[in-house]
Order: structure tokens, then C-alpha cells, then sequence
């Protein structure tokens, strides 16, 4: 459907709005032909297929935020963060990988896996193919995040600087990380940097906006 063709690009389940949903109708029936058309099944395929293009192209989680207070996209691996590899009955497949520099894991026998911008499930779902298609019959893969990738916090804080990971930590947590509020510090609001899939995002977010793995925290300055 092209409810369920919409979140191939990643976003989600939450992520709604009414210029998406109208979108979806104005599309389904614009291109929807009578029964007796046998073109139907290669038009349809094809036009949704470049109108999801042309959407994700000027997707912009941002916009999103600001309309619905929410962050539309779940968290995806990149640089620095650690994951826990088991490969049953693998002991050698076992282990702990880096993702490196360029976004990959390199895994014995697999070889480079891209883990930059997808999901652990994804990660695992690649390495079992590659298993699969060359050693194993029918590999049994697990993966999970070992560590997250620091954040770093910035601006009017008792200790600016790069901490751990704390999972479910909040802008008002960071902050408190870093040593709390200076004297001169805006306590509602913060400015958030994000980078997703290479993209660099900046937001404007209240205390409770939650922090990902990577994210630049920076406590302003207020006026008054």
C-alpha cells in the first residue's frame, strides 16, 4: 500500500501530517486507471516510484519537528559506535566491531558491512545474506549496539566538553552531565546538533527533547 511504501525511507510509524496523507491520496487517484487497463500494475509501480523519489529528495525531518514537536526519524549507527556481533555456533564471527571512519564494520569472512546510517536490524540482516550465500546454510546473526558514540555539550555549562551515552538522556540531562548551568545560562532552551545520514540538522528543542548518540548539545546564553 502507499501507506507502507511511504516508511522505505526510514521515518517513523509516528510521522504522519496531512500534507503526507493528501499527498497519498492525490496520487492514488491520479494515477489509478479503469480495471480493464492491463498497464495498470507497470504505470502505478512507476509513478509511485518517482513520486517517493521526488518526496525524499526534499524530505526534511526538521519541518517535521516544528509542525509536530516530534523527531520523525529513529536512530541510526555511525562513527564510534560499538557493536556486539554474534554469530551462533561462530565463535571466531563473535565479537565486538568499531564502525569506522568511512561508516563500515569489517567482519571475517563477510568483509566490509555498512552500518553508517541504517539500523542494527539491518546490519544483521546483512551479514546473515552475505553468510548465507557463500558459508552457511542457514546462519543464526545477532546485533546490538556494545556502546554508543559519545555526545558532546556545549555553551553556558560548569564543563563543556565529550561524555558517554547515558540511554533515554533528555537536553536537561546533558546538561546536568556537564556539570550543570552556569549563572548566565537559558534553562528552556537549547540548540541541538544532529547529524542523520550525513546530514547535518539543527534544532531548536525544550529540556525534555530527547538526545541520540553523536548529538552536540549547546546550553545558549540568555538575555535577561
Amino acid at each position: 500500500s502507499l501507506k507502507d511504501s511511504g516508511f522505505r525511507f526510514g521515518l517513523s510509524e509516528s510521522f504522519s501530517s496531512e500534507e503526507t496523507v493528501g499527498w497519498r491520496t492525490r496520487v492514488a487517484h491520479a494515477i489509478r486507471p479503469s480495471r480493464t487497463d492491463k498497464s495498470w500494475d507497470t504505470s502505478y509501480t512507476h509513478a509511485v516510484r518517482d513520486e517517493f523519489k521526488s518526496v525524499s529528495n526534499h524530505y526534511n525531518p526538521v519541518e517535521v519537528y516544528r509542525r509536530t514537536g516530534q523527531w520523525p526519524l529513529s536512530y541510526s549507527l555511525d562513527t564510534g559506535d560499538r557493536l556486539r556481533v554474534i554469530v551462533y555456533s561462530q565463535r571466531t564471527l563473535t565479537r565486538t566491531y568499531t564502525v569506522d571512519d568511512s561508516g563500515y564494520i569489517s567482519v571475517p569472512l563477510v568483509g566490509q558491512v555498512k552500518a553508517r546510517g541504517v539500523s542494527t536490524k539491518q546490519v544483521q540482516r546483512r551479514i546473515a545474506a552475505r553468510l548465507k550465500a557463500k558459508y552457511l546454510r542457514d546462519p543464526k546473526v545477532s546485533v546490538e549496539v556494545a556502546t554508543y558514540r559519545p555526545f558532546f555539550v556545549l555553551g553556558q555549562v560548569q564543563t563543556a566538553g565529550q561524555y558517554p551515552y547515558v540511554v533515554g538522556m533528555t537536553a536537561e540531562v546533558a546538561a546536568a552531565i556537564a556539570g550543570g548551568f552556569t549563572s548566565r545560562a537559558n534553562e528552556r532552551k537549547f540548540r541541538v546538533s544532529r547529524v542523520y545520514k550525513g546530514r547535518r540538522y539543527t534544532l531548536l528543542v525544550s529540556k525534555n527533547f530527547p538526545i541520540f548518540p553523536g548529538d552536540t548539545v549547546y546550553v545558549r546564553e540568555r538575555f535577561f
